[in-house]
């Protein structure tokens, strides 16, 4: 069999374990390892899903050979898995792929910081009760893959994890929450109490979708991957920061945040009322949403129909004009003492912050303000 010529930088040739020449393919699409130019590859996958490359220290003996070892994500069946597996270079050479491997990193991560230090937070009982095994069978070992520092806590009990960072160390780059999305409403409300609130809610949180439903993922991700576990591990390893805005909540006298939806009525209740059926994994909201309906409640809520008919009047004036793009503004960063939008009953306006503690709700009352 002819021996493989590398063509470019972005190609090298290595052995296997039988002492066979592969060719490493990387193209701003695809890496691919060959062992024949005609063969099927050994591995082909996108070139976002390489995790490491890493060269073995050299050898005492010029001749021996040492290892070079691939990590990345590939599809199998549908699903990404962790695909791992051993190369080897001579010694001679290794100065050379060592060079490779690094040009290829810097190409697939594109800017992103390598070998992140990741606070993982686990909350055991999430979705089916799996949470804890999905963890430690799929998600650690593809983040430990990729070379991460991984600081794992896992939540004993209700507003553990909100507990748990309120004290966090601010030296993390990424918060990873291997839950629900309960656990993020629980650390974003740790982070956000803090006297650094503003630093620590700059650590971005990420998902992975051991929980129920998983918004957060499904957001993120899209509706075909938001469940994907291997994906959102990918997200954690080389996810870009996006910014989010942040809701804040009065009620009486507690505050509390919210990053993705509020809730009351039957849709609470879908939520709440099926703590006791997380055996079920998803399927509980649809038995909640139907025993919910059945139940027939009743939610007194006061109307305010001001701002509706000033929207409904100015869009009749532009009814005609051409669409134009519109901008979407930054997202801020938490200033909580600065004109935060509070959204009240017993009041016929919105409140900001310095009017906060006139903010009251009264049982079987409100204004909902759009």
């Amino acid at each position: 069999m002819p021996a493989f010529i590398a063509k470019g930088e972005n190609e090298t040739v290595l052995e296997s374990a039988r002492g066979q020449q592969v060719l490493l393919r990387y193209t701003s699409e695809a890496f691919e390892i060959l062992e024949s130019p005609n063969a099927i590859p050994i591995l082909s996958t996108a070139s976002r899903n390489i995790l490491k490359i890493s060269v073995a220290r050299s050898s005492r003996t010029p001749n021996e050979r040492v290892p070079v070892t691939i990590a990345a994500l590939t599809q199998r069946s549908g699903e990404l898995e962790l695909w791992k597996k051993d190369f080897w270079v001579s010694t001679q050479h290794r100065e050379s792929v060592t060079e490779w491997a690094e040009r290829i990193l810097n190409l697939s991560y594109q800017g992103v910081k390598q070998k992140r230090k990741v606070a993982l937070f686990l909350n055991p009982i999430g979705g089916k009760g799996k949470a804890k095994a999905l963890v430690q069978s799929i998600a650690l070992p593809i983040l430990e893959a990729a070379g991460l520092s991984v600081e794992a806590y896992e939540t004993q009990h209700a507003k553990h994890a909100e507990m748990l960072a309120q004290d966090l160390q601010l030296d993390f780059d990424v918060i990873a929450a291997a839950s629900g999305d309960g656990l993020i409403h629980e650390i974003i409300n740790g982070l956000a109490v803090r006297s650094d609130a503003k630093q620590a809610l700059r650590i971005p949180v990420v998902q992975i979708p051991t929980g129920s439903a998983n918004g957060f993922c499904l957001n993120a991700l899209g509706l075909e991957n938001g469940f994907s576990i291997p994906l959102a591990c990918l997200n954690v390893i080389k996810g870009k920061r996006l910014p989010l805005d942040i809701c804040s909540n009065t009620q009486g006298s507690k505050r509390w945040f919210s990053y993705m939806s509020l809730a009351a009525g039957l849709m609470m209740e879908v939520d709440l009322k099926t703590e006791h059926l997380r055996w079920m994994g998803d399927a509980r909201f649809v038995y909640g949403f139907i025993r919910g309906v059945n139940a027939d409640k009743a939610l007194m809520v006061q109307q305010s129909t001001t701002h509706r008919e000033s929207r409904r009047s100015k869009a009749n004036t532009i009814k005609d004009a051409p669409t134009e793009a519109v901008v979407i503004p930054p997202a801020r960063n938490l200033d909580p003492d600065n004109d935060w939008v509070t959204i009240t009953s017993g009041e016929t306006k919105p409140m900001t912050s310095h009017d906060l503690e006139k903010a009251r709700w009264k049982q079987g009352d409100g204004i909902w303000y759009i």
